[in-house]
This record gives structure tokens, C-alpha cells and sequence, in this order.
């Protein structure tokens, strides 16, 4: 999973580009399943040396009933579409493989 943090007013990434981008940049195992958009930076808690408190982050998962903006890698789409509890449902039932 990514994060990605968007600024305040900004418009939201292409999904299409992002793919793209992660295609052209990252190999195949690296590329992220899941990305998650977060609107403020106070949505990531850092320690006393600024490093990102992932532990809460990873504790919402990829739940779309916990985390809001949640997007789900789509290859035959070539993007990233929204994650919504029925294709979560069937991620965890193992009906629809991850890609």
C-alpha cells in the first residue's frame, strides 16, 4: 500500500497516470495494490525523529469501512479504482485475485 498525501485544494491525482507512472518506474512486485489518498499531514503521526507512525495505518489496513479515499490497482483497467466493501468482500473471500 501507498500513501499519498494531496494538498489542501489540490485537485486528486490522475489514477490513471499513477499507474502508469508505477508501471514505467517499479517492477512488477513492487508496485502497490492498494493506494490510499490522505488530505492532511496531521493523518500521519511521526515520532520525535519524524519518522511516519505506520503502526495505525497498518492497523486500518485496507478496509474501505475504516479508511476513506482507498483505491485498488485495476491491470486490466491500467489504473487505480475505487475500493469499495463489495470488491473488498470479495478480496477476502479470495474471489478476485489482487492485480
Amino acid at each position: 500500500m501507498a500513501a499519498l498525501l494531496v494538498e489542501e485544494g489540490a485537485p486528486p491525482p490522475s489514477m490513471a497516470t499513477l499507474f502508469a507512472e508505477t508501471a514505467a518506474q517499479l517492477p512488477p512486485y513492487a508496485q502497490p495494490r492498494f493506494v490510499r489518498l490522505l488530505s492532511s499531514a496531521a493523518e500521519i503521526a511521526t515520532t520525535i525523529t519524524f519518522k511516519p507512525r505506520t503502526a495505525a495505518l497498518q492497523a486500518e489496513g485496507c478496509d474501505p469501512a475504516k479508511v476513506a479515499h482507498l483505491y485498488l490497482r485495476d491491470a486490466a483497467a491500467r489504473t487505480y479504482v475505487p475500493l469499495d466493501a463489495a470488491t473488498y468482500a470479495a478480496i477476502v473471500a479470495g474471489t478476485r485475485p489482487l492485480g
